[in-house]
């Protein structure tokens, strides 16, 4: 992302020269912020940012994850996105190993990009996924079971925006009131779906939706290794009109691109919406 005059992160099809990339500082795990102008770069070191959360000497308030008696526990980076004004990072940390004070626990944290103001916004073990940015600076994410929207303060509460976790959240851009999922291929009988279907959900409170469509995707279990499996994975674009996703066609992985979505129309539509 390069950064436009108030400070927000505009995306477009500029590429990272190997100049630019050797600037960098590959030898080490962290967030590296690179400015696409003047070559300039930041980076937040991992060690940095863990003393900073203090992981190691306090314990999370997640479901299981006793402590466990070992040397050994290795952290790693494992997203990294910056919210709609470009003043705060979300960096998910990764934590495995017997020597882990919660055990294989992750952690969503909040930073300056200069590395200040770490906050631990929420933590958890294997019940829980894919946070992102709403535009109103609350982060998004699957959590024990149901889709949540988290303050970006130091241990937040989930404020559930669906009782019914899928697949992955994301923020509707300019409405602040939707988030739009979609859901696993290995979750369809439980939304009532055939095998190879995946449904795009309108979250709208926390337990009022609607389907955006069907779409085709891998049937759970028909590939030979779950990493190859297809999600769906919705993403906007800027105005929040179309949506990008992941389908299935033919054997193969496509991009699929919507038409344009009249939220407000939808709204209207009572006979889409349930409970």
């Amino acid at each position: 992302p390069r950064v436009d005059g108030v400070g927000r992160p505009k995306f477009d099809s500029t590429q990272v020269t190997p100049e630019q990339l050797r600037h960098l500082e590959s030898q080490k795990d962290g967030v590296h912020v690179l400015d696409l102008r003047t070559n300039a770069t930041a980076f937040l070191e991992l060690s940095a940012l863990v003393a900073a959360a203090e992981l190691d000497s306090r314990p999370r308030a997640v479901a299981g994850g006793d402590a466990r008696k070992g040397a050994e526990c290795h952290r790693h980076v494992f997203h990294v996105k910056w919210n709609a004004k470009g003043t705060r990072l979300l960096v998910v940390v990764r934590a495995r190993g017997q020597g882990c004070p919660r055990g294989d626990a992750n952690h969503a944290l909040t930073v300056n990009p200069d590395g200040a103001d770490v906050r631990v916004v929420a933590t958890w073990l294997r019940d829980g996924n894919h946070p992102n940015w709403l535009e109103d600076g609350r982060l998004s994410m699957n959590y024990e079971g149901k889709v949540c929207a988290f303050d970006d303060v130091e241990g937040g509460s989930c404020q559930v925006l669906s009782e019914r976790a899928s697949g992955h959240p994301v923020g509707v851009p300019g409405r602040g009131d939707l988030v739009v999922t979609d859901t696993y291929a290995k979750e369809h009988a439980a939304f009532g779906l055939e095998a190879g279907e995946a449904a795009l959900r309108v979250l709208s409170g926390g337990d009022r939706e609607a389907w955006l469509g069907v779409f085709p995707v891998a049937a759970f279990g028909t590939m030979p290794t779950d990493v190859w499996r297809c999600d769906a994975h919705p993403a906007f674009d800027v105005k929040g009109r179309r949506l990008a996703l992941n389908v299935w066609v033919r054997g193969s992985r496509r991009v699929a691109i919507t038409d344009e979505i009249d939220w407000d129309a939808l709204l209207k539509r009572r006979d889409l919406w349930f409970s």
